[in-house]
């Protein structure tokens, strides 16, 4: 006697298997657009040079990509090598160049006994110091680079998408901020922020990602060079705010005589009390 199968059972199985094909379908779709963005991640990560990636850090959006043609041509980095160690070492990695030891005559990891003996903490901590040096020598050639007709024009790009900020005075109608130091020397202040219509420098706020870079990277002169070799100084007249009680301007006279009036009977209060 034959046993007769449920068609409901049938269908069950059916959509069953409906399913499970599916998912596996679904499954190998998915892997392999997983396989192929690992590639393409693989791929990119071997064409990216230091200087794009670097340029493509966070902080460092505020920096233009120096044309490595510059940076190969000794006489731009005339100075440069008092200012960072192993100057030759971090120039091979700012360039993506192979590393010879023969040539590092400034390297002091020359000696095989001592890469056999170092530790890996000490490696990861040579290499970290490494890529800062590297950074602060990429951000000095960087202030000379932006100086010249094409980082001119790549700046210009930065500053018209107006990423530096606009100026906190209200009499400036947000004129659009560019970066400036006042000093050449590295870690000594962060960029400062000029304006080329009140020509006043302020600091920029407290969770601004310049205050990671340091000034040294856009240097003393580009704001003003800038500013002149595009012409957008303004030429209006500046305007101060103008102290006033009840519609009328206060005398500059009357007001210092006041100051040393209130002064001297804080003084002679304080002298009671004594």
């Amino acid at each position: 006697m034959k046993m007769k199968i449920p068609i409901c059972f049938l269908i069950i199985l059916v959509l069953l298997k409906c399913v499970l094909s599916y998912n596996l379908r679904r499954r190998k779709k998915k892997n392999g657009r997983r396989k192929k963005k690992n590639e393409e991640n693989d791929f990119n990560e071997a064409t990216v040079s230091w200087i794009e990636w670097f340029c493509q850090l966070k902080q460092n959006l505020f920096l233009v990509e120096v044309d490595e043609d510059f940076i190969r041509d000794e006489f731009n980095l005339i100075g440069l090598q008092t200012k960072v160690p192993h100057f030759k070492k971090l120039l091979k990695i700012i360039l993506d160049e192979d590393d010879d030891d023969d040539d590092d005559d400034d390297d002091d990891y020359d000696d095989e006994d001592d890469e056999i003996n170092r530790d890996s903490e000490e490696m990861y901590k040579n290499k970290d110091m490494h890529e800062q040096n590297a950074a602060c020598l990429y951000g000095l050639i960087h202030s000379r680079f932006i100086l010249t007709s094409k980082g001119l024009a790549l700046m210009r790009e930065k500053y018209k998408s107006g990423i530096y900020g606009t100026c906190p005075s209200i009499y400036c109608e947000n004129a659009k901020l560019l970066p400036t130091a006042i000093s050449e020397i590295p870690k000594f202040l962060s960029p400062l922020l000029y304006c080329p219509r009140c020509c006043e420098t302020y600091y920029p706020s407290k969770n601004s990602l310049l205050n990671q870079l340091d000034g040294c990277y856009f240097g003393t002169s580009f704001a003003s060079f800038f500013a002149l070799s595009f012409n957008i100084a303004s030429d209006k007249k500046k305007v101060y705010y103008t102290p006033q009680i009840c519609g009328f301007t206060i005398n500059r006279n009357i007001r210092e005589t006041l100051y040393m009036d209130v002064n001297k009977d804080n003084t002679e209060s304080s002298e009671e009390c004594q």
